[in-house]
């Protein structure tokens, strides 16, 4: 290929990327306007409240079109650029610059797919998913999650691993009157022949030795196993999070936490290996591979930090546990106008409503609302696995004129049993309060409580293996190439013991 000819490709190539990023800004746009479309007629409540609706939103489609499109153009650009740095032609000045673009524009869409990634798991993760039909539920979040993470593995092999390689070139003199070999670097044999300084060198000859397969497998499990552990841990989550309708509790995070540092401790040993094969042939490790080693190695620290700190927040709140501040509260309100002697005038409509709330409550005990004389129960519910409470109920309609107490009885985290009334007084349908809109357990003086087995199994112990975790995930991306080695010596040992039991 002659320069003109390598310059028009590099610059047609260019092009090609640039439109790219101009139809792929359409879509962005055109996934906006989806959801102003789909959301149109919908009210706060039926979108984010207790009515929600089903929505599969095909703006996520849309951005991740726009994304796909943008990195596998520049992917194919880059691809393309190398190629002719390859060849034995002279290239353009043009092309090494389009062809460091194109990395870039690879690198920011795998950025952009693992945010699109996080924000479809964050936003599903605190939306309720209460009620969502199952298949809503997988085109709305499941399958972005699997293609976002499938074309963040797709442009990571496609253009970082499985990449023509750009050799040394070996070069092959034989000058008139010289009967030896010499080495010459491809640029000046490129410049040589370019200005037409034909007696500087004869023709060149490039080899380039063929990619070791076991190197280029492992250099790609060792970019896509942390991927694919983090989508899988991801998904995992919000199964958990469906089926329980609960924030997952400390031990789900740990599991979370778990599988995401099996994938990185994995990747780590798969890029020693690459490494560990290439210095085995005697070759120079590749971009590829030392690339793969540094990405677990990043990968690793940030996740040493954020479970760190959860760590040391799981840590906190089970210390926090052993203290006892029980406050457990019930009041009432209307919508009706209240007058200046705190009476509320009901009328038709109208509702009077009692609310509950309380923490450092026996986790998972009951509780009940009851309206006496007639132990009327108006509310049942159940302290969270927090230890929290909260709730809502209304009083019966039709009630007859009297005096009648609210009586809200719940269980402390100490197992103390609590009991917190309320006066209402009803006179042909005014409402009154005398002894105030609230009535609960502020006065209480602090207790501590002491460790047992339950507390360290369910507090304590999560806290203590995240911080584990995070350890132990550093040291091995720390230490590549023993944690290879060490799993190979215990591969060879299952396998020396497998075959003394089968004799």
């Amino acid at each position: 290929m002659q320069p003109s000819a390598s310059r028009s490709a590099a610059q047609r190539t260019l092009v090609t990327i640039l439109l790219s990023a101009v139809v792929g800004w359409g879509l962005f746009v055109l996934a906006i306007y989806t959801d102003i479309v789909v959301e149109s007629g919908l009210t706060p409540e039926q979108l984010y409240g207790v009515d929600r609706v089903d929505i599969v939103r095909p703006s996520k489609y849309l951005i991740f079109a726009a994304i796909a499109l943008v990195a596998l153009t520049a992917v194919w650009a880059k691809n393309r650029m190398r190629a002719q740095l390859a060849s034995a032609s002279p290239a353009s000045r043009l092309t090494p610059t389009v062809e460091a673009f194109a990395g870039s524009v690879v690198i920011i869409t795998l950025v952009l797919s693992a945010i699109m990634a996080l924000s479809v798991f964050m936003s599903s993760f605190f939306d309720s998913s209460s009620g969502v039909e199952v298949v809503t539920r997988v085109l709305d979040t499941y399958l972005p999650i699997v293609l976002f993470t499938a074309l963040a593995v797709t442009v990571l092999l496609a253009g970082f691993v499985f990449t023509r390689h750009i050799p040394r070139v070996q070069l092959v003199d034989q000058p008139a009157g010289h009967g030896h070999a010499g080495l010459a670097d491809p640029a000046s044999v490129h410049a040589a022949d370019s200005f037409g300084h034909a007696g500087a060198a004869a023709p060149a000859t490039a080899v380039e030795a063929a990619p070791d397969p076991a190197a280029q497998r492992a250099t790609a499990l060792a970019f896509t196993v942390p991927i694919i552990a983090v989508a899988a841990a991801l998904i995992f989550g919000l199964i958990v999070y469906d089926l329980t309708q609960n924030a997952l509790p400390v031990w789900i995070w740990v599991i979370v936490q778990a599988g995401v540092g099996a994938g990185i401790v994995s990747g780590t040993i798969y890029a020693a290996k690459a490494l560990d094969a290439r210095r085995l042939h005697m070759s120079r490790p590749a971009g590829a591979s030392v690339g793969a080693k540094n990405l677990n190695l990043v990968l690793s620290i940030i996740f040493a930090a954020a479970v760190g700190l959860m760590s040391l927040g799981y840590g906190a709140s089970a210390a926090e546990q052993l203290r006892v501040n029980t406050f457990l509260s019930i009041s009432a309100y209307s919508n009706a106008p209240l007058k200046e002697n705190g009476e509320f005038d009901l009328t038709e409509g109208d509702e009077f409503t009692v609310m509950i709330n309380g923490y450092d409550l026996q986790r998972n005990s009951d509780v009940t609302v009851t309206l006496e004389p007639g132990s009327t129960v108006l509310l049942e519910s159940e302290v969270d696995w927090e230890g929290y409470l909260g709730g809502e109920a209304s009083l019966p309609p039709e009630l007859e004129s009297g005096e009648y107490t609210l009586m809200l009885n719940a269980q402390g985290a100490d197992g103390v049993e609590l009991e917190v009334t309320l006066a209402v007084t009803i006179d042909d349908g005014v409402i009154s309060l005398p002894d105030g809109m609230e009535a609960s357990t502020s006065d209480q003086a602090q207790q501590i409580i002491a460790p047992t087995l339950g507390w360290v199994g369910r507090d304590l112990l999560p806290a203590l293996l995240m911080i584990l975790l995070a350890a132990f995930t550093l040291f091995v991306t720390l230490n590549g190439l023993f944690a290879f080695k060490s799993v190979e010596v215990l591969r060879g040992v299952v396998q020396w013991r497998w075959v003394e039991v089968s004799r």
